[in-house]
């Protein structure tokens, strides 16, 4: 159930943060300041994301493979 809630967690930031405009167009400008970089790929976003997401749940002993899982899932809720 924990690893659910973060893969869903890691792509809902992804999605947000590559997708929307944000508050004040907080997202947008991201985005545009780096036009080239990972801020727009959910993807490229969801590995960055999903790294410390998981180290702040460590205590599962899953820390070196959760975050493929993890990014594994938003590749695939991404494709649907």
């Amino acid at each position: 159930m924990v690893f659910l809630i973060t893969a869903l967690s890691v792509y809902g930031l992804a999605s947000l943060i590559t997708g929307y405009d944000g508050p004040k167009g907080m997202f947008l400008k991201l985005r545009n300041k780096y036009p080239y970089s990972a801020i727009n790929c959910t993807v490229c976003l969801s590995c960055w994301i999903a790294l410390p997401m998981i180290l702040t749940g460590a205590y599962l002993g899953l820390a070196f493979l959760a975050p493929f899982a993890i990014v594994g899932v938003v590749i695939l809720l991404e494709r649907l």
